[in-house]
C-alpha cells in the first residue's frame, strides 16, 4: 500500500497512517492490527513497519460478539479497499500526465513484459501455448 500511496513520487512520503490491517483467527479469538510504516532511522537503511492490535472479539462468546467481529472484519476489509482504490487512481492520473512513448517502444516493452510473466509462472490462469509461442516468435523478430 506505501509503494502505491507514493507511486511515482520523488520521495516516499510517512504519514503516520494506517492504510493496511490484518487479522487472524484462532480458538474462536479474531484479532485485528494494523500495520503502518515509518521512515527510516538512517538514510541506507529500509523504512519500519509496526504493527499494533486493534481489538479482538470472541468470536464464539455470543450471537453479538460473532456479529460485531464480523461486522468489523468486513469494515476494515471495506476500508482497505477505498485506501487501495484511492492510491490506484493517484498512481493512474501521475502516470496519465507523463509524456506518452513512441508506439514501438510500449509495444517492444509490453510483449517483454508479458513473455516473461507468463514463463515465470506468475500469471493467475493457465498458460496458452499457442500465445506464448507467438509472443517469443515476435520477441525474436524483435530483436
Amino acid at each position: 500500500m506505501h509503494r502505491l500511496q507514493n507511486y511515482g513520487a520523488e520521495e516516499a512520503v510517512y504519514d503516520g497512517n494506517a492504510y493496511s490491517f490484518t487479522s487472524t483467527y484462532h480458538d474462536g479469538q479474531l484479532k485485528v492490527y494494523t500495520t503502518h510504516p515509518t521512515a527510516p532511522k538512517a538514510a541506507d537503511r529500509q523504512a519500519e513497519y509496526h504493527m499494533t492490535q486493534m481489538r479482538s472479539f470472541a468470536m464464539t462468546d455470543t450471537p453479538a460478539r460473532l456479529r460485531e467481529g464480523a461486522a468489523a472484519y468486513r469494515n476494515l476489509r471495506d476500508l482497505v479497499m477505498t485506501h487501495r482504490d484511492s492510491f490506484v487512481d493517484q498512481a493512474n492520473d501521475h502516470v496519465s500526465q507523463l509524456p506518452a512513448e513512441s508506439p514501438s517502444t510500449s509495444l517492444i516493452s509490453s510483449s517483454a513484459s508479458v513473455s516473461v510473466a507468463l514463463e515465470e509462472g506468475e500469471s493467475d490462469t493457465s498458460v496458452d501455448e499457442l500465445a506464448l509461442s507467438a509472443l517469443r516468435r515476435k520477441d525474436e523478430e524483435i530483436q
